[in-house]
């Protein structure tokens, strides 16, 4: 059997007007009307790709961790969502978020070019906001692809990219929002190695067994901010995130602000913590 393309999709919802409100309230899809009992929107152009994508994966690329978090409805599919630009996926990630609606993980830039966002609809859709640029362009002789599309052929084009700036900040944004979820020990469980260790403020040093238990133990942040970042190189598949950061606790007056160095090397392909070392800092 020959597949010649997807003829349609779309999810099957458990509460129709949950449903309506997410996908064409929230969403902005505009439905031409009801056929058969379906809500249809005939002529949206089609799937660029079909993939089987691991639940695995999915939770690393949407929490940073190899487990999806109980406390979250498991994703039955998953759905991207081609917007014209990187700003308008900032855009549109900003007004969900303005309808009510929780965005899982904030507008990054992923290792291979792709610009995304992403939340789960009502029936467990986990759905993505992005933008490609190799996407908006017609491929050719003339028009290579972008080094982005071109990494996935290469390791070391593929190393470089998950060590920049914009990729080691979204690990280091990932393991901020594991923290105000209470669930940092098992992000940093997942993402150091097995040597790497934390030098925290008080002069603790920590392997990674003494960090999951002291962040599983610790109370939430409630709210955090990163700046002044840089990324140092360090060897041709290693490279230090070095920033300011700025988080406050509820019930506490003064904020924690510390010089933050996140040390990073490819294993296994991904970036892994080798070593996070805190600075304390008067706050501004």
């Amino acid at each position: 059997m020959r597949i010649a393309f997807i003829a349609g999709f779309g999810p099957v919802a458990q509460n129709p007007g949950v449903a309506l409100d997410f996908w064409s309230n929230a969403m902005g899809i505009e439905f031409d009307g009801i056929v058969a009992g379906h809500r249809l929107l005939p002529g949206l152009d089609g799937a660029e790709a079909f993939a089987l994508w691991p639940l695995k994966q999915a939770a690393q690329a949407t929490f940073g961790a190899d487990q999806w978090p109980r406390d979250r409805q498991v994703p039955q599919a998953w759905i991207e969502i081609e917007v014209d630009s990187s700003r308008a996926v900032a855009e549109v990630a900003q007004a969900l978020r303005e309808k009510g609606q929780e965005i899982l993980v904030n507008v990054h830039e992923e290792a291979w070019g792709r610009t995304t966002a992403r939340l789960l609809s009502p029936e467990g859709l986990l759905v993505g906001i992005s933008h490609i640029p190799a996407s908006h362009r017609t491929a050719g002789p003339d028009h290579p692809a972008p080094k982005a599309e071109q990494g996935a052929l290469n390791p070391e084009v593929d190393a470089r990219a998950a060590l920049r700036l914009e990729s080691l900040l979204t690990l280091e944004r990932r393991g901020w929002d594991a923290l105000c979820r209470s669930e940092g020990g098992s992000f940093y469980g997942e993402i150091m190695t097995p040597e790497a260790v934390m030098v925290l403020v008080d002069g603790s040093v920590l392997d990674r067994q003494a960090t999951v238990h002291a962040l599983n133990d610790s109370p939430p942040w409630s709210s955090y901010s990163i700046e002044d970042a840089r990324q140092v190189p360090t060897g041709e598949t290693t490279a230090a995130l070095v920033y300011r950061a700025t988080a406050h606790r509820l019930g506490r007056d003064e904020p924690f602000c510390a010089l933050m160095a996140s040390h990073y090397a490819i294993v296994d392909g991904k970036p892994a913590l080798t070593l996070y070392q805190q600075t304390a800092i008067a706050s501004r």
